[in-house]
């Protein structure tokens, strides 16, 4: 009665613009000559509206050979039969071609050739119904499969695997200001886009008046270039973070983050640093490495990994980094977890290793996604509580020292090194159950790290109830054996060596010298740092960084002759046979699948390990001495330490004058002493001499009246 009239015989045909329901089916009915109306049936249904665009593109690749894809299905009024996946080669391509199709919202991209450079490709997918009724196209993303090597000598880690800026432009930094201008690091990072890596001519902090939020992929900054004192980014004149990356494949090494005070910052929203996902990004969140990198004076986490989309941040790494001192409004150090627990359930592999973490109330990590490792770090003087696991995260905690301070049990009667709640939230991981392996670690209930280190653990309330120690936790949450290895798996070391290497290398200590050796350059408040842990004080959160005596000033320094601008200096260039003058030498790979500038980056390759000679005391001295004078002399700068033979490193005691070529210390002595004593030294790569050993005796009194 409301439709088009077709007429004939027995056979029908007509055209219609309009159907009788959403779905878009066309009913059908007919009368005889009489008048007599038959049911209705469907005809047709001539589906013409397209599915929803596919929403939340995201990508992960677990080999050398395959791109894993997935995103947010689409919905369709009839339903959706299929997906297709579109690809082109290289960064910012627009020769698309199919890939393939799913029938589910998940798609591998297979037969990758392994490359330590391997190809960057571009990805988009559409959905399409039973009609053939083509979507949008989600927003194309960048991706590659795993590297075959890691993103640099020495990482290690789940963001082991970012290839960084490898092989792209190159970008110098010569300007301090914290605006977009030219020559100024948002340049690189921020505004530029594709493969690149920031290089330094200048050393001295950088203020910001907003935060870095690095959003294009595939970026190193090679803070470790900087001249002079290095480069510390400062955010006590801007109310947002400090820096974000929002996007993947991102390399961050040899920088000071410092948040500062400000007191316009939002409460709880100041970190110092954060790896987040957040509702403007686009793409994939993950494979990001802060290597040697120092946070501190946060108004809020000093550093984290949080998620705020449906694309999960994962891969993700800070190693040989300081993480300290957040500020008294809210002093925690490093957080991971999400807006739902759906989006931490697929937050995996991040981790924290050969780090500092230091003077805080708590979240020493607190962690709340579904797998981390913590591995060789120091946790010293906390107030509330040192490390913490909520929800159903499987955690690793592996050859970490956990020192007490002034500050413990100031805040709470929470005494525990490792505290669980596997009861979840809405922030946490809640898949499955909470599992935690605990072996090798160090603290206030437990010396020896051979022992069973359970003890260590302890279950504590929901965050609800104030987090409470409420009584043992239960074996039924350990596990006996580590997490799957990764790409590039972590050194574990012994908790005594972890201490050792960490105190001498950890944070930006480090610059490269136009030869690409790597010389000491930790800043005052680093030292300082370093200083209260070997001593065993501090005891304050500062209210801000005035506190503790503010910003270092660093020196500008001078930067390195490089002619052709490509990032190598002139002299390492000349030192290994390249050309100074030609700018097409740097992205070009050496044999190792390095990029020529990613060599010089590396740092020296030296491993030979300091050579010792002049060792003193030697033969007899007089029965009237008291002390002798102990004294070594070392090829090449470095740290010496003496003790028994035999003696482990951390076990030696420390000579009184080292750090050069001369070391020297006072030992006290009796009559009648003989005495065998080892040196032992490790230069600034750490690289560890054998003992060299010395005897010397002091004579003994004589016998007097028959009695010795």
């Amino acid at each position: 009665s409301n439709g088009t009239a077709c007429t004939g015989t027995t056979s029908f045909s007509c055209a219609t613009s309009g159907y009788s329901d959403g779905a878009n089916t066309l009913y059908v009915g007919c009368y005889d000559a009489a008048g007599n109306y038959g049911s209705d049936y469907i005809a047709v249904n001539r589906d013409s509206i397209s599915p929803t665009t596919p929403t939340d593109l995201d990508a992960r690749s677990n080999s050398q050979t395959s791109v894993d894809l997935s995103w947010g299905a689409s919905t369709d009024a009839v339903g959706v039969a299929s997906y297709r996946v579109d690809y082109c080669s290289g960064f910012g391509c627009s020769s698309w071609a199919t890939l393939g199709t799913s029938p589910t919202n998940s798609y591998t991209h297979t037969g990758i050739t392994p490359a330590s450079n391997p190809t960057i490709y571009r990805y988009r997918v559409y959905a399409l119904d039973a009609a053939n009724n083509l979507s949008g196209a989600a927003t194309s993303i960048h991706f590659n499969a795993i590297p075959t090597i890691p993103a640099f000598p020495g990482a290690e880690g789940g963001g082991a695997a970012s290839k960084g800026g490898r092989g792209g432009t190159v970008y110098r930094v010569n300007s301090l200001s914290g605006g977009t201008e030219a020559g100024t690091l948002r340049a690189c990072a921020v505004v530029a886009t594709g493969p690149r890596t920031c290089v330094f001519d200048v050393g001295g902090t950088i203020e910001l008046t907003s935060h870095i939020n690095v959003s294009s992929p595939y970026l190193t900054i090679a803070g470790e270039t900087a001249p002079g004192g290095g480069i510390t980014i400062s955010g006590k004149n801007s109310t947002a973070v400090t820096f974000t990356a929002r996007t993947h494949n991102i390399i961050v090494r040899g920088l000071r983050f410092r948040k500062g005070y400000n007191a316009g910052t939002p409460a709880q929203d100041g970190d110092s640093s954060n790896v987040t996902s957040v509702s403007s990004t686009s793409g994939p969140v993950g494979l990001v490495i802060f290597d040697h990198v120092t946070v501190s004076w946060g108004q809020d986490e000093n550093a984290e990994a949080w998620s705020m989309v449906p694309r999960a941040a994962k891969d993700i790494t800070y190693q040989w980094s300081m993480i300290y001192e957040p500020l008294l409004s809210h002093p925690v150090n490093f957080m991971t977890g999400a807006y739902a627990s759906s989006v931490a359930d697929n937050m995996t592999d991040i981790d924290i290793h050969h780090s500092m973490l230091a003077n805080s109330s708590h979240r020493n990590p607190m962690i709340k996604n579904r797998s981390f490792r913590f591995v060789n770090s120091l946790v010293y003087n906390w107030s509330d509580w040192a490390l913490a696991v909520h929800g159903s995260g499987q955690v690793d905690i592996i050859g970490n020292k956990f020192k007490t301070g002034p500050l413990y049990m100031t805040e709470s009667a929470k005494a525990y090194e490792i505290e669980a709640t596997p009861t979840g939230n809405s922030t946490t991981a809640t898949t499955g159950t909470m599992s935690l392996y605990v072996a090798g670690n160090v603290g206030p209930h437990n010396a020896d790290p051979l022992a069973d280190n359970w003890v260590m653990t302890r279950l504590i309330d929901l965050e609800a109830n104030g987090s409470a120690e409420i009584g043992p936790l239960s074996e039924s949450y350990r596990r006996l054996t580590p997490l799957p290895a990764l790409p590039f798996p972590i050194t574990a070391h012994d908790v005594a060596t972890a201490e050792t290497i960490v105190l001498a290398g950890a944070g930006a200590s480090r610059r490269l010298d136009c030869s690409g050796n790597r010389v000491s350059n930790r800043d005052s408040a680093d030292a300082r740092a370093i200083a209260e842990y070997t001593a065993g004080n501090a005891g304050i959160v500062p209210v801000s960084e005035d506190a503790v005596g503010g910003y270092p000033t660093l020196s500008a320094g001078t930067a390195c002759t490089d002619t052709d601008g490509d990032g190598m200096p002139d002299a390492w260039e000349n030192a290994n046979g390249l050309n100074p003058a030609s700018a097409a030498d740097g992205a070009t790979l050496h044999v190792s699948g390095y990029s020529n500038l990613e060599m010089y980056l590396a740092g020296s390759s030296d491993a030979t390990p300091p050579v010792l000679s002049g060792l003193s005391p030697a033969g007899s001295y007089p029965k009237t001495s008291t002390s002798v004078s102990l004294g070594a002399t070392t090829d090449e700068n470095a740290t010496c330490r003496h003790g028994s033979a035999g003696s482990a490193w951390a076990s030696k005691t420390p000579f009184s004058s080292t750090g050069s070529t001369s070391h020297s210390a006072t030992l006290a002595v009796w009559a009648g002493l003989v005495k065998r004593i080892c040196y032992q030294c490790r230069d600034a790569l750490l690289n560890e001499s054998a003992e060299s050993c010395t005897t010397f005796s002091v004579s003994a009194k004589p016998k007097v009246g028959g009695f010795n």
